[in-house]
């Protein structure tokens, strides 16, 4: 205004003329120092601003009238032509009409001419000059249309929805998800925005709580499903009034905030399901709130479905060309991938994605390669594969500030948009620069929470914490698809997944080779630990401290007592050094001079035709009664002699041998091998050692 400029300056015309004459005296004259030439500025006027105002939002209405040919007047019917013939001449000879015809007519004689002088048909400018010079070096975008906040309260835009078939309107749902005690005041409101009208909303719906999320039916534009923040779902027809057509029961709801609500593919098109803070996803049929059709929990575990445990769902996406398959981000930071059809807990949670520490923002497939998708959450957006379990394989750079919401755009699968706390919003494109985004816009001041790309591919949506949307208009090198960046898109999420796989193969092997180490650690501890004990047991002194050669003699004599073989050795020749103590010499008989022994005795058993059997032998002799035959009147065998030294056996002389000998004495005797058998068969111990002594035996006599 001009009162802020401050008073007029008024400047008068006047003579030179001195008002005061002061000399300088001359003793201070040498005192004076004279200092350098310094700039300044000096303002005597007083300072002004300049302020920017933006005018009150004029509010405009269209009415429909009706227009007929010609506009006659109302005595004058056109579907006579008398009566209009009649009126043409009446006209006609007016003085204003005589006047005005030559006037137009020279008028429109001069345009005819210049009209008929240039050649339409000819090309006056070459494709290439028409070409913008700045299509190909800087992208830039525009706000087109402001939708302000129709409620006189500010509330956060939870959801931004366009309607299906570019039909030019969208529905904005307005909620804080923290709890505020004024929401019990009021009334929840949804409103729908036709895109060509700013100022007011072509309508709107309500219920008895804040509405968190609205959807259009894909094939119904007036049927809407919305979720509430009591954790219920309803449904609007909104031909017939902005209150629900019908609401779920509080039995049958979700226990806690429900944040997502979505149409699914179905025989009856009246399906859609609905996830919640609690954990749970339920499906619903339009038709009959009152029951569910399904119920799912969020369980972080594979195949247990326990609601206990169950983490809160923030997020739902589902994608209508994979119908049994759904995405669920929970406020753990962690992408549940599900599958609808599954009989069992197990067969319907197919995998777990770790994605980030906070809860999940947003979650959305790309549009073109389903398989792969994008999740925002904490200061982080992330792109995932399917095929790669452990990790994403695309993030961005930490940003200033924390992320709200992100989406692909229709038209352009290589990019995506994402709106942050700090009212910016950024352009992602992964072809041209992957490691940082390509533009930035400053959009508002107050922080952004939810963004959504329109069917059309050039313009963007976005609402920030007041209730505020903004219609933003992209140029077209950010909304044209070129037929080269499909294979190129393709061609980096193939190379990407195929990085992470061999990272997720590497870091398997790291993980089997510390795991192979850790349990090689663990028994290396535990024999250590017995070794202590057993030392401890036996009262040995303790090893630290002492010299290492003693350490390792003891080492060696624990580890020979602690070998079962090492022991089975030592007890077989303790065996055998008692033999050797008992019997002398004859405890291991050498088995070739007995085997020669009993060739030459056989030779003159042959040769003499008797057999001499002597003391010893009949003493080695000893047969059963049974064995010596049923006959009570056979003469008993002799009792065996003493044994007798090889002195006595050498001094002894033999007794008398009878010319007919008996039958026992013609009997042969049996061989020593098969009295051993008789007595029992040798261990392999005995066999052994009784080889080694013949061996031995070998060699002295070699």
């Amino acid at each position: 205004m001009r009162k802020e400029f401050g008073r007029q300056e008024r400047c008068l015309q006047d003579h030179f003329r001195i008002h005061a004459n002061v000399k300088p005296l001359q003793k201070y004259r040498k005192l004076v120092v004279k200092k350098t030439v310094v700039d300044r500025d000096v303002q005597a006027a007083p300072g002004v601003c300049v302020n920017e105002m933006n005018t009150i939002r004029a509010e405009y209405a269209e009415f429909s009238g009706l227009h007929e040919e010609g506009g006659w007047p109302k005595d004058i019917n056109m579907n006579d032509p008398e009566m209009i013939q009649r009126h043409r001449k009446k006209l006609e000879k007016e003085d204003a009409f005589t006047i005005a015809v030559p006037l137009m007519a020279d008028e429109m004689e001069e345009l005819i001419k210049n009209n008929n002088t240039i050649n339409f048909y000819r090309s006056a400018f070459s494709c290439d000059s028409i070409i913008a010079p700045d299509r190909e070096l800087v992208p830039t975008a525009t706000v087109v249309n402001v939708y302000k906040n129709p409620a006189n309260r500010p509330r956060r835009v939870s959801r931004i929805t366009f309607a299906p078939e570019n039909i030019g309107r969208m529905a904005v749902a307005q909620c804080p998800y923290e709890f505020d005690p004024s929401l019990r005041q009021h009334a929840g409101e949804a409103f729908f925005w036709e895109i060509e009208n700013p100022t007011r909303p072509e309508g709107m719906i309500r219920a008895g709580s804040p509405i968190t999320d609205v959807r259009y039916h894909p094939k119904d534009l007036h049927t809407i499903v919305g979720s509430l923040f009591t954790g219920q779902v309803a449904t609007w027809d909104a031909r017939v009034s902005p209150n629900p057509q019908l609401v779920s029961t509080y039995e049958t709801s979700h226990t806690d905030v429900c944040t997502t609500a979505l149409w699914i593919n179905s025989k009856t098109g009246c399906e859609f399901f609905s996830s919640g803070l609690d954990g749970q996803v339920i499906w619903w049929d339009e038709r009959n709130l009152s029951q569910t059709l399904d119920t799912l929990w969020c369980d972080p575990e594979k195949g247990q479905g326990r609601p206990e445990f169950a983490h809160g769902a923030t997020v739902l996406e589902y994608e209508h060309t994979l119908p049994t398959k759904f995405l669920a981000g929970t406020d753990r930071g962690n992408v549940m991938v599900f599958m609808k059809k599954g009989k069992s807990p197990s067969e319907r949670m197919i995998h777990m994605y770790k994605a980030h520490k906070g809860p999940v923002m947003a979650c959305h497939r790309n549009p073109m390669f389903i398989k792969n998708f994008l999740t925002v959450g904490e200061y982080h957006i992330r792109i995932f594969a399917e095929d790669c379990k452990e990790s994403s394989i695309m993030w961005t750079v930490p940003a200033e500030t924390r992320y709200a919401d992100a989406n692909w755009l229709i038209n352009r699968p290589s990019c995506f948009i994402a709106c942050r706390n700090d009212g910016v919003l950024e352009w992602w494109d992964l072809l041209i620069r992957g490691g940082n985004n390509i533009m930035q816009m400053k959009v508002c001041d107050e922080a952004l929470t939810a963004v959504c790309a329109a069917d059309t591919g050039k313009h963007i949506a976005v609402g920030s914490i007041h209730g505020d949307v903004r219609f933003i208009q992209m140029s077209d090198l950010m909304s044209d698809f070129d037929k080269g960046e499909k294979p190129m898109l393709a061609a980096v999420f193939d190379r990407e997944s195929r990085r992470e796989k061999y990272l997720e193969q590497r870091n398997r092997e790291i993980r089997l080779k510390k795991r192979d180490l850790e349990k090689q650690e663990a028994i290396q501890k535990k024999l250590e630990e017995d070794e202590a004990a057993e030392r401890k047991a036996l009262g040995l002194p303790d090893i630290e401290g002492m010299d290492p050669i003693q350490v390792k003699g003891m080492k060696i004599r624990q580890e020979v007592a602690r070998n079962p073989i090492i022991q089975a050795e030592r007890e077989f020749f303790i065996s055998i050094d008692e033999e050797i103590r008992t019997k002398g010499i004859d405890a291991f008989p050498d088995k070739k001079v007995a085997k020669k022994k009993k060739s030459e005795d056989g030779d003159e058993h042959q040769e003499g035709g008797a057999v001499n059997i002597t003391a010893a032998d009949l003493a080695a002799l000893d047969f059963h009664e049974d064995e010596q035959g049923a006959d009570e009147g056979k003469p008993e065998a002799p009792p065996a002699a003493p044994e007798a030294t090889p002195s006595q056996t050498a001094a002894a002389p033999l007794p008398p041998q009878s010319t007919t000998p008996s039958e026992s004495q013609l009997a042969p005797p049996e061989p020593p091998e098969e009295e051993e058998e008789e007595e029992g068969e040798e261990s392999p111990a005995d066999e052994e050692a009784q080889n080694e002594v013949d061996e031995a035996d070998d060699e002295e006599e070699e």
